[in-house]
């Protein structure tokens, strides 16, 4: 009685536990949901020791339990627990995959904001050079020295395609 009870609140918490992630809602998350999706995921991945915990108290008792029965249960009860513990082992993978995968996603967001940043500098300053005519030089070198100001403004934003 007490290993059926057992059982049946560890398959209480698995359910409860694979509930809680198919309302995670992994297919489709915006950028600015994905810490949040992360820290959720931790928070299961927290609960998984404990359902483990339990798979171990439960393979205790089993053991005990089988000395009693004749094959045919034996088989049975192994069966069943080894299809609990096979759902807890698919449980972790999946969390730990769905976070592994949510964590580079969140990485290549930082990164993206950064390299827009960076190219929106890069532009402003050209759009600031172009746009300012300040004074226009007389003479043939100053003419030439702004010529080498935009030649060099156009290196940097061919460096600047290259990033992209």
């Amino acid at each position: 009685d007490r290993y059926r009870q057992d059982q049946a609140r560890l398959l209480n918490w698995l359910r409860d536990t694979e509930r809680e992630r198919g309302k995670l809602q992994l297919r489709y998350i915006h950028t600015r949901r994905v810490p949040n999706m992360i820290r959720r995921i931790n928070n299961l991945l927290d609960k998984v020791p404990n359902g483990e915990s339990q798979a171990d108290q439960l393979q205790d008792q089993q053991v005990k339990l089988l000395q009693f029965c004749d094959d045919a249960l034996a088989t049975s009860i192994r069966m069943e627990h080894a299809a609990i513990t096979q759902r807890i082992s698919n449980l972790q993978a999946g969390l730990e995959t769905w976070k592994d995968f949510l964590n580079r996603v969140q990485s290549l967001t930082l990164e993206y904001e950064d390299q827009v940043k960076r190219i929106e500098m890069v532009f402003s300053d050209v759009h600031k050079t172009i746009s300012d005519p300040g004074d226009l030089p007389l003479s043939h070198t100053g003419m030439q020295n702004r010529l080498e100001n935009l030649k060099l403004l156009r290196t940097v934003l061919l460096d600047v395609t290259k990033d992209l």
